[in-house]
Parts: C-alpha cells; sequence; structure tokens
C-alpha cells in the first residue's frame, strides 16, 4: 500500500512540477504525518526534493511562484460536499457579526459565502483565507499573527497575545481532521488547538464543519467532544449508521 502512494506521488508530482503536503494528504485520505514519511523516504531515494510545504521531482526545473502558499489552490476532493456544507453554514452569520474561523478546506469554501455579508469582523489564522476575503469593502479581517506554518496558518507566541485580548466572538466555525462519538474532534496540528481551545471558550455559538469522510476518523490532538460545539454541519453521503451513533450520544447534526 504504502509503495503504490508513493508511486502515485511520484506520477502526481510529476504532471503538476509541485504537489503540496496538504493536498497530497486530501488527494490520499491520509494524515500529513504520514504524507511526510513518504516524501522523507522517496527524498533519500534521490526522485524528488522537498521543498516549503510539498515537494518536486529531482531535474525538474519549477517556477517559485508554482509552490507559493499564496498560489496554492486547495484539493477538490469532495468540493461538492464541501461547499453545500459552507452554504449550509453561512446561515448562522448575520450582517454585522464577529466570527472566528478555523483553518481547513472546508472552511476556505466557506470564505465565498462570507463575502455575500457585509460589516462582519472576522478572525482567522489562515493566510489564504484572508487573503480571499480582505478586498471586501465593509468586512474587516484580522489575520492572526505568528510563525507562518507549511499549511499558511500562523502559530507562536504573538498568536497567543493576540487572543488574550479578543472578547466574545459570535459565531466560531471549528475544522477537524477526524471525529467519533468517543474521541470527539481530533486533528493533527498542536499548533492550532491554542486557537481553537480559545474560541470554544470564548464564542456564542460553535459550529463544527465537517464532511462525511472525516468521520470515523482520529487523529493525535484532541480538540472537544461532540456535545461541547452547538451544531455539526456535514454532508447527506454521511453513513446513516454513524448518524445515529452520533445523535444517540447527543450530538446536535445537521446534513447540508
Amino acid at each position: 500500500m504504502k509503495q503504490v502512494r508513493q508511486q502515485e506521488i511520484i506520477d502526481l508530482i510529476n504532471e503538476e512540477g509541485f504537489v503540496s503536503t496538504e493536498a497530497l494528504a486530501a488527494h490520499f485520505d491520509v494524515s500529513s504525518q504520514t504524507i511526510r514519511r513518504d516524501l522523507d523516504a522517496l527524498e533519500r531515494q534521490g526522485i524528488l526534493i522537498k521543498m516549503y510545504g510539498g515537494a518536486t521531482l529531482v531535474g525538474r526545473e519549477t517556477d517559485e511562484s508554482s509552490f507559493s502558499f499564496f498560489n496554492y489552490i486547495p484539493s477538490t476532493d469532495h468540493q461538492e460536499e464541501k461547499e453545500a456544507i459552507a452554504r449550509k453554514a453561512i446561515s448562522y452569520v448575520n450582517d454585522g457579526a464577529t466570527i472566528a474561523v478555523d483553518i481547513g478546506s472546508t472552511t476556505r469554501m466557506l470564505g465565498r459565502e462570507l463575502n455575500k455579508k457585509n460589516n462582519l469582523v472576522i478572525i482567522t489564522k489562515d493566510v489564504l483565507l484572508a487573503t480571499a476575503l480582505f478586498e471586501h469593502p465593509t468586512n474587516k479581517v484580522y489575520l492572526v499573527g505568528g510563525f507562518l506554518g507549511e499549511r499558511g496558518t500562523t502559530s507562536g507566541e504573538f498568536l497567543k497575545e493576540f487572543l488574550e485580548s479578543v472578547s466574545k466572538v459570535d459565531v466560531f466555525f471549528l475544522s477537524t481532521d477526524g471525529v467519533t462519538v468517543n474521541e470527539g474532534f481530533t486533528n493533527d496540528l498542536a499548533a492550532v488547538e491554542v486557537y481553537r481551545s480559545t474560541f470554544l471558550s470564548q464564542s456564542n455559538l460553535c459550529i463544527a464543519l465537517a464532511d462525511s469522510t472525516k468521520f470515523g476518523k482520529t487523529s493525535f490532538y484532541r480538540s472537544c467532544g461532540i456535545t461541547e460545539v452547538d451544531s455539526i454541519i456535514t454532508d447527506s453521503k454521511l453513513n446513516p449508521t454513524i448518524l445515529e451513533e452520533m445523535r444517540q450520544a447527543g450530538a446536535s447534526i445537521e446534513l447540508a
């Protein structure tokens, strides 16, 4: 399985020139750590070169702009489902609201919907999301400062300092790498957990956005339990058995 995945990684990079770690993780439906281990192995074999946020093949000419995260196009895996989730989620946002948005491909889809609203205050640590929002004529975007990580998100002491100064927000949109009845919402990135825990406690409403492929999976870091959010929005492809188990455990779930 690992060998098959690594060969496909080579094929994808050969086609695209450069592929980001995040896009590969989404494509294969595995963690970023798994992809990084694959890239390390292929680099040791002299097949590819790891670069900021991804990799390219040895001997292949690359245009630096092609792998800048400002030009990164998120994976289109499950795009229809994620767009439906975003359209459902925007119903929780009124003009003039203050909202905080987590990182992830689904929350980036939400950015398109946020641009249809007016006079919002939007807090995010996702540079890609912020660049999609900043030109709106009436919405204000606060990009939380700090060290810039490979997914185009910030972390570190500056982040903590900013979060300590933020008062209540109306809605926090939480994303996740996995969700189960017993473990709740879990993620691969430790750097995001301070941000999440702050807005879980400081928001009037917390809405989790998770496409159906995230259910039944568990990652390393636990964000919160399934009943610690006000609602979970997912797509209609969620397994009915899992849906029933989640609801019996007390979770509020909406299907987009």
